[in-house]
């Protein structure tokens, strides 16, 4: 027989599985520990909600938490999934600016780059800075052997995978010499510029 319930309560148990799975959450799946409240807070109002449904002959208590946890987790993570994809889709509203001979108008490729940058995580440099990368980047390479410089210069616009094939290499001995590039690039501190 199905009661509904106008008051629910969540014991230690319910408290206790809601903290784990947010703990995994965090950890796992890319989560803040910022979001811990927020999360804690969801997954217990959705325990709370299924318990006034809760029928006590068809299924022990626990195990009725733990699955209302465990799916409502999995809508997260769904969830979570499904507005990273959207946030591709969306095309700011700048993309529609046309491009004209005015010297203040912005045109569509900068804000594209803009968009693209932020959404990277990178910050916009200044012309000096990227002069400055440039140089330092151009010295770099000219120290390097020649082995190592056509190398470095392939992978400037290939995959490491196209590199290693026109070049007749080994795709292990290629990834050998990527990781000898890293430490030299490192050590000129160049370390923040290696993707």
């Amino acid at each position: 027989m199905k009661t509904t319930k106008c008051f629910v309560e969540l014991t230690c148990f319910d408290h206790g599985i809601i903290r784990r799975k947010v703990t995994q959450l965090i950890l796992r799946a890319g989560f803040r520990s910022q979001d811990r409240s927020d999360l804690e807070q969801e997954l217990a109002m959705r325990v709370v909600h299924a318990l006034r449904q809760y029928e006590s002959e068809k299924a022990h208590r626990n195990a009725y938490v733990t699955a209302v946890v465990e799916r409502s987790v999995a809508d997260i993570l769904r969830r979570r999934r499904a507005e990273k994809r959207a946030s591709h889709r969306s095309v700011p509203m700048q993309f529609y600016v046309t491009a004209t001979d005015d010297p203040n108008t912005v045109h569509v490729d900068q804000v594209k780059d803009q968009h693209r940058n932020i959404h990277r995580g990178v910050d916009q440099r200044s012309a000096q800075e990227q002069t400055e990368l440039e140089i330092d980047l151009r010295t770099v390479l000219n120290s390097l052997p020649e082995d190592l410089r056509t190398m470095a210069e392939q992978l400037m616009s290939k995959t490491a995978s196209d590199a290693a094939r026109d070049m007749g290499m080994p795709r292990q001995t290629f990834v050998d010499r990527i990781r000898q590039l890293r430490l030299i690039f490192e050590s000129a501190g160049l370390r923040d510029y290696l993707r």
